[in-house]
């Protein structure tokens, strides 16, 4: 089914209300169109075509949410596929290798969630397809309290991986909110690989950036660099492949 009227609008015109006794945030939201700027089109996982794959993930990434605000974490660790990489928005990495570790780790962030939270809604995302097998959701959400005021803005990359039960997260970065989606500060000087979740990733490099690709510096990690290209590809090069550009 198509949406095309915002939550916003609905909110402003008094139609959108709180969940009423008995009734769940989820009966509610079903009744609602999306908030982003995508206006989604939900539909079943698939490993089929591009916008299919999009639609699958969006559609995944909605159902991990939901669950996040209802503290629903045996259904949090369904998203899943194992291990898990978490890095925060300063670098800081950490991996998960199983279940139990996953929803100790949701207990923790939920627990220390703002105060009022009630919903999170998607305002705007990038899609990234870089095989059959991995995607990437470039993703940022508001998170709103019951009287639908917006307290808290964020970002992260939400890495998908094609699993026998359909589209699986598999690592998030967490990024600031206010980073730029592309404003280039450097240059491949050497054409180089990348690696979407980072040089210690069990699987090969996921492509090569050429000689002369401008990309924007996201954050340094050790002798490796997160960067973005014009394109949208996202992935760790090693940092001596970069120069700064000149500015006139």
């Amino acid at each position: 089914m198509k949406v095309f009227l915002t939550v916003g609008l609905l909110m402003a015109i008094g139609i959108v209300a709180a969940p009423r006794v008995g009734e769940s945030q989820e009966e509610v939201n079903s009744e609602l169109p999306d908030d982003s700027e995508s206006q989604i089109i939900v539909g079943e996982e698939t490993e089929g075509n591009s916008a299919d794959v999009e639609v699958a993930v969006l559609h995944a990434w909605k159902q991990y949410s939901k669950a996040f605000e209802y503290a629903d974490y045996n259904q949090i660790g369904n998203h899943f596929t194992f291990p898990v990489t978490f890095v925060d928005p300063d670098g800081q990495a950490s991996l998960l290798g199983d279940r139990g570790a996953l929803i100790k780790q949701y207990q923790t962030i939920r627990e220390g969630v703002q105060e009022g939270y009630r919903y999170s809604l998607l305002d705007a995302h990038q899609f990234h397809q870089y095989s059959n097998q991995v995607c990437m959701l470039d993703a940022t959400y508001s998170r709103f309290n019951q009287y639908y005021e917006r307290i808290h803005t964020g970002r992260g990359l939400y890495f998908f991986r094609f699993a026998s039960d359909g589209w699986r997260l598999y690592t998030i970065v967490g990024l600031p909110v206010d980073s730029p989606r592309f404003r280039p500060t450097h240059l491949i000087q050497t054409e180089t690989v990348y690696y979407t979740t980072g040089p210690q990733q069990s699987r090969p490099a996921d492509g090569k950036l050429l000689l002369g690709t401008p990309v924007r510096v996201i954050r340094k990690q050790g002798s490796y660099t997160l960067v973005e290209s014009e394109k949208g590809i996202i992935g760790y090069v090693i940092h001596s492949a970069l120069s700064p550009m000149e500015i006139p």
